[in-house]
């Protein structure tokens, strides 16, 4: 390996400089822009005559080739969560984020680094250590050796930082507001959600934005557990609570405008399928007099009102068997998706399925069988197959 990479490479100056000249260039192909990248907050620009990506809240131009998902979800992960901690912690955390290395090789050289630091730590200092084993599901055994001892350097300036009252008071309420978001996350998940769902939730969501906006004007922050504690503990310190109160109240008044901006740009037209959720209570928009005389009839049966009270949205119009014209527009609002939640339950099937062990395996009809809903039709698959005559 060290000859390897230590060779140099020598060619000829004028042969590598004619051969430039007489190769010809490949066309590249560039990615087309998907209207799933929204889901990164990224919308398309066009320069030069050439597609790139425009992250809609830097409004940052990226390369023509950065139009990969993986490359946008990188991008909305790591500079949207720098832009959390420099609204909540200032430029100086922000800057410290984004100085942060994540390369496999650095990460594997901080983890020999522990340990020799730890060798380090426990030599001439009195200490105790707990052993045990067990055996995982491959019956390997492992063995775990946990030491305790009295670190003298221990004080160091990181852990400074949570003896601050302002920056605990900041960092509480961070893990207030994304539990938050991971229970609003949490509902829109499911199989069978659809945009009335889902609008339902976020507007929810936004309304309870209000709520503790006006909490917090009261000087009222019952609604963050983490942080009304934390406040209540460093009250003493009057300026730093002031500088809590307003961070905050700029923060959900900031969660509020972009939930907002991105979920009900399109609220009027949602509007407007409020017949398909309660047929008896809204009127549809654009009908021909054809089609409001069959629903005129449609929400003046007495039996189709007692099946709508009893059924979930998609069962109700999938029984509709006698308005076909009206089955077939609910079902073209109710089928589109309002989540990447299957997709993202797929991928993650595949993850465990397509381990670094079965890189080579071909898994389509084994994901198939892990995600699909559809039952496999045993009486068929048993009539196809004779039995044997001594059983």
């Amino acid at each position: 390996m060290d000859k390897f990479l230590s060779h140099k490479r020598t060619f000829d100056d004028n042969k590598a400089s004619t051969s430039a000249q007489t190769s010809i260039v490949p066309k590249i192909k560039s990615r087309k822009y998907s209207q799933e990248y929204l889901n990164f907050e990224f919308t398309i620009t066009e320069v030069n005559g050439e597609e790139k990506p425009l992250c809609v809240i830097y409004s940052k131009i990226l390369a023509a080739d950065s139009m990969k998902p993986n490359k946008l979800k990188r991008h909305f992960e790591t500079l949207h969560a720098i832009e959390i901690v420099e609204t909540m912690f200032g430029d100086n955390f922000a800057k410290e984020l984004q100085s942060i290395p994540l390369s496999n090789d650095t990460v594997s050289r901080r983890i020999d680094d522990v340990e020799q630091q730890l060798f380090g730590k426990l030599r001439d200092k009195l200490f105790s250590i707990q052993l045990d084993e067990a055996t995982d599901s491959n019956k390997d055994v492992h063995f775990i050796a946990y030491v305790r001892f009295w670190d003298e350097e221990e004080n160091l300036p990181e852990a400074e930082k949570f003896r601050d009252g302002l920056f605990l008071m900041k960092l509480s309420y961070l893990v207030d507001i994304f539990e938050k978001l991971n229970i609003l996350n949490l509902q829109l998940q499911g199989s069978n959600v659809h945009m009335f769902d889902t609008r339902d939730k976020i507007n929810a969501f936004c309304r309870k934005l209000e709520l503790w906006s006006r909490n917090l004007k009261q000087k009222n922050l019952e609604m963050l557990e983490n942080a009304d504690k934390c406040v209540k503990t460093y009250k003493t310190e009057e300026q730093h609570v002031e500088v809590v109160y307003k961070t905050i109240e700029y923060h959900l008044a900031m969660l509020a405008k972009n939930f907002k901006k991105y979920f009900f740009a399109e609220d009027n037209l949602i509007a407007s399928y409020e017949w398909v959720r309660d047929p008896f209570q809204n009127t549809p928009e654009g009908f021909s007099s054809t089609e409001e005389e069959s629903f005129i009839d449609f929400t003046s049966s007495g039996e189709i009102k007692r099946q709508f009270c009893n059924k979930t949205l998609f069962q109700f119009w999938a029984e509709v068997d006698e308005f076909s014209e009206l089955k077939t527009k609910a079902f073209r609002i109710l089928l589109p998706f309002s989540t990447s939640y299957l997709s993202e339950t797929g991928f993650s099937a595949v993850a465990a399925l397509k381990t670094k062990y079965r890189s080579q395996l071909n898994i389509e009809k084994e994901l198939r069988v892990s995600i699909s809903n559809i039952k496999p039709s045993f009486e068929n698959l048993c009539s196809a197959r004779q039995a044997h005559g001594s059983h």
